[in-house]
């Protein structure tokens, strides 16, 4: 489930193969300090040593909070209520996927208006990330579409399905193995 956050293209654009020609250029042009990136590390390292220093990818109670970053970016499953607030400060959402793992999405004012509308706490839902609205003073808010993801009438959801045709294909390969043996 955890994806980069840009795809790497095949082939860069006319306009990107530009730009790396003139840094190239530029940076035949510099030498490389090692004292002042000594001095970059320290305070990276003084910073991370801090008490108040907090790192975003889990909630206080171990769960992996998922952030969207790519446009058409989906996750399904279970919905869950918010318990409060997490030791960051921000309202987590927890949503059990259909391979039984809990992650948390970060509940933004647009994404929890989505919830709070479509009564969706409790039900099988997709969250699809369509991008982001700007604001004012160069700040964003990411959208999000909220749409009921019923189970089909097997009682098996999309991941569900795609587990259970990867054990039929390895099942098979072992029984072609075991034949040949």
């Amino acid at each position: 489930m955890a994806e980069t956050r840009r795809q790497i293209k095949s082939k860069p654009s006319t306009a990107e193969r530009q730009l790396a020609a003139k840094i190239r250029a530029e940076s035949s042009k510099h030498s490389a300090d090692p004292e002042a990136f000594d001095k970059a590390k320290r305070y990276a390292e003084a910073t991370v040593a801090n008490e108040r220093f907090e790192t975003h990818n889990r909630t206080p109670d171990g769960f992996t909070i998922h952030r969207f970053w790519r446009q058409g970016e989906q996750l399904t499953g279970m919905l869950g209520q918010c318990n409060g607030q997490n030791g960051y400060g921000e309202s987590t959402y927890p949503i059990v996927l259909d391979d039984g793992s809990v992650v948390c999405v970060p509940g933004n004012r647009r994404l929890v208006k989505a919830f709070r509308t479509s009564k969706a706490f409790f039900h099988r839902i997709t969250i699809t990330y369509l991008g982001k609205l700007n604001q004012s003073h160069s700040h964003y808010e990411k959208v999000y579409s909220v749409e009921l993801s019923p189970l089909d009438k097997e009682g098996v959801g999309k991941v569900g399905r795609e587990i259970l045709a990867k054990a039929v294909a390895e099942a098979k390969r072992v029984l072609k193995l075991a034949k040949t043996e």
